[in-house]
């Protein structure tokens, strides 16, 4: 009896009967797919993710050391002040330029960060030993936009130049310490390998600059800050001073551009 009042039904009464069906399948089934152990619920946290280990330091050849590990980290330019005088009066420290040379190196890319830097003296003459910084320089360079430290070298040694069109190296002096008079400087190049680099980065990638973003020029390029210590440093700024000269810095800071107006002073 059922069957045949079904089989009479007109074909709107089919199209109606369908269509509650479907539905009601519908909703029967949605809880079901959502129970199902193999289908992510929406409602619950994502994996956490791991923080990336800070990669580690590595030695370079000559002695300097890649700092890896400072690698993408904001600290401000200037280091903290290991003394009185490190950054007002003499002597000083200036950087005047840097850029990318191919040096041709047959093991690599042969590309390295050269950096043309200049240390004055004051009132008074200052000898510093050859040869100049022996593994007592550093390079860090700052990238801009808040990206943090794209390389970092310890340990670099520095070429005395001639301060001139040639910039040819000069020999070390039969004296054993290269004399500056007052108010001479002693011209300086520093090398810094592609190895100093951050991971993914080279020197042409590091000193590139970008005006198209930046709000001023001088937010457009990284900043280099490029450090120098030695005793003759020390003694120069303690000479004529009641205080113990272990208090005075013999550490000589410079940096491209000059952040000298924002960095603090000691």
């Amino acid at each position: 009896m059922v069957s045949r009042q079904l089989w009479g039904l007109s074909p709107r009464s089919w199209l109606i009967l369908a269509v509650f069906t479907t539905a009601l399948l519908t909703l029967v089934g949605l809880p079901a797919l959502s129970d199902r152990p193999d289908r992510p619920d929406p409602s619950a946290a994502g994996p956490e993710l791991t923080p990336v280990a800070p990669r580690p330091d590595r030695k370079l050849t000559g002695g300097a050391t890649a700092r890896l590990s400072r690698c993408g980290t904001r600290a401000d330019l200037y280091p903290p002040a290991r003394g009185t005088g490190e950054r007002k009066g003499g002597p000083d420290l200036t950087v005047l330029s840097w850029s990318t040379n191919d040096t041709a190196a047959p093991d690599g890319d042969g590309i390295t960060l050269t950096v043309f830097a200049a240390v004055r003296a004051g009132e008074r003459p200052l000898r510093i030993a050859a040869p100049a910084f022996a593994g007592r320089g550093t390079v860090e360079v700052v990238s801009p936009f808040g990206s943090g430290v794209s390389a970092s070298a310890v340990g670099l040694g520095a070429t005395v130049v001639e301060d001139g069109p040639g910039m040819r190296p000069v020999r070390p002096p039969a004296s054993g310490s290269h004399h500056i008079a007052p108010g001479k400087r002693l011209l300086l190049q520093v090398n810094v390998p592609a190895e100093a680099m951050c991971p993914g980065l080279n020197p042409i990638d590091v000193i590139a600059c970008s005006p198209e973003e930046a709000e001023s020029p001088d937010e457009a390029c990284p900043t280099l800050v490029l450090t120098f210590t030695d005793p003759a440093v020390r003694a120069y700024r303690a000479q004529g001073s009641e205080r113990p000269p272990g208090t005075f810095s013999d550490r000589l800071i410079g940096a491209l551009p000059n952040p000298a107006v924002s960095a603090p002073r000691a």
